[in-house]
Order: C-alpha cells, then structure tokens, then sequence
C-alpha cells in the first residue's frame, strides 16, 4: 500500500570526486573530476559509503581498491518550504568539515548486495 508524501522529495546529496580516481557512490559511478547530484531522497539518516580505484567492472574497483565511510551520517528533512541539501567532496580539503574512515572490504555494502 503506497502512503502519499505530504510534501515532495527535494532533499539533494551533491557530490564530487576531486581525486583522480573514480568512485562508486549509493550505486552511483563518478568518474574522476567529475560530479554526481542525487535528488529525491527520502526524509531520513545515512551513512555515505565511498569507494576508489582502477578498473571499474560494474560492481566494484579491481586494481587498488579502498573502500571508506564519512564518520557521521547525513540527516535529511523536507518541510513545507525547506529541504536538505548537502555537498560532498571524496577526498579531503582545506577547510573541510567531514571526515572519512576506512572500512574493511568485508564491512563494505557492495552494490549487488540487497
């Protein structure tokens, strides 16, 4: 049974790969320098999932892949006028407010995962 949305979905996960690999964001492939903007995202918390490397086979990096995890998650909210918007850089910067932590290939949400 679908609940109709009081308000529509405008919350937006801005993100860019500064690095000069390519990354896999939430199912999405950012190629190096390049940027992904994610919109409609439902009202709620997530942790962002990032992983870099070389050869992209369509699930995951085959040559030096890492794999990390921003340390806080992202809150998302929509109001009647407001709504969320965040930038994400993948690589660190001066003046940046967010950190990353590695995570274990094991610990990593693969995208053919459920």
């Amino acid at each position: 049974m679908a609940i109709p949305l009081l308000f529509p979905l405008y919350s937006v996960f801005k993100v860019r790969n500064v690095g000069l690999e390519d990354a896999t964001v939430m199912a999405v492939y950012i190629r190096a320098l390049d940027s992904f903007t994610m919109q409609g995202i439902r009202d709620g918390t997530y942790y962002l999932y990032f992983s870099t490397g070389e050869e992209w086979d369509g699930q995951r990096f085959t040559v030096n892949p890492r794999y990390q995890k921003f340390e806080e998650p992202f809150q998302f909210t929509t109001g009647e006028t407001t709504y969320t918007t965040w930038n994400i850089t993948l690589h660190g910067v001066v003046g940046g407010t967010a950190s990353a932590e590695n995570v274990s290939e094991s610990d990593f949400p693969f995208l053919n995962e459920p």
